[in-house]
């Protein structure tokens, strides 16, 4: 019985390797779409139902149906676009980052803060011209006597029920320096920006900040700032 036993063994061996090599060649025949593949995105991850937790150990994969509601909440939280209702706490909150009052601010704290409130994205419509940058400068009389004002704006287009254009919100840093001589020599001038007509606002700050001008007006410290929202 042993003999039978051990001649048997060369063949089952063989016949083995001849089934192995043959579901490999099965499998390498399957399409391309049933050939499952490893995770290489938060996106495709979530297809496939794991993905890679921010802070976790690396290399650590979790399901994400073990995830709990608190996590999910706060990356939701992270996720969502303020509403433009919002717009003037967010500038404010920029503009106070540093634990200083608007009077304690100068041209260039100002500046850097509405940047930051610039790159913030909001619950804006569609439309090219929905989420608007404006820098202007100039001899103006907005509320009060006339004086050498910088105007930092935001705008917002409001649509109605049907999506067509209703009006405009306007969220605005207004920066007041009086009549100074170089100030007043520099005219008028303004800019815009819009998020939804793909240019980049890194480029389109420094080509501002790249002006004469500008060399100009920072050197001076405003003498009022005011933040206010107006539609027009």
């Amino acid at each position: 019985m042993d003999d039978d036993h051990d001649s048997l063994m060369p063949e089952l061996v063989v016949g083995a390797f001849v089934l192995g090599e043959a579901m490999s060649s099965d499998l390498q025949a399957k399409p391309p779409e049933l050939t499952r593949r490893k995770p290489d995105s938060f996106c495709t991850a979530l297809r496939w139902g794991c993905a890679r937790i921010p802070g976790a150990v690396t290399g650590k994969v979790r399901r994400l149906s073990t995830l709990s509601p608190l996590w999910w909440t706060r990356r939701a939280g992270m996720m969502r676009r303020p509403s433009m209702d919002e717009a003037v706490g967010l500038l404010e909150s920029e503009l106070e980052a540093g634990g200083r009052g608007l009077a304690d601010l100068d041209t260039e704290d100002a500046w850097s803060a509405y940047l930051r409130f610039g790159r913030r994205l909001f619950d804006v419509s569609g439309a090219p011209d929905a989420d608007g940058l404006l820098f202007q400068y100039g001899i103006y009389s907005f509320n009060g006597p006339a004086a050498f004002t910088l105007s930092l704006t935001r705008q917002f287009q409001v649509t109605d029920g049907q999506g067509d254009h209703d009006h405009f919100v306007q969220v605005e840093c207004e920066l007041q320096y009086g009549f100074a001589p170089a100030l007043q020599a520099l005219g008028s001038f303004d800019s815009w920006f819009f998020h939804g007509a793909g240019d980049d606002l890194d480029e389109w700050a420094r080509g501002l900040s790249g002006r004469a001008a500008w060399t100009t007006i920072r050197t001076f410290k405003p003498a009022r700032i005011r933040v206010c929202q107006e539609q027009v």
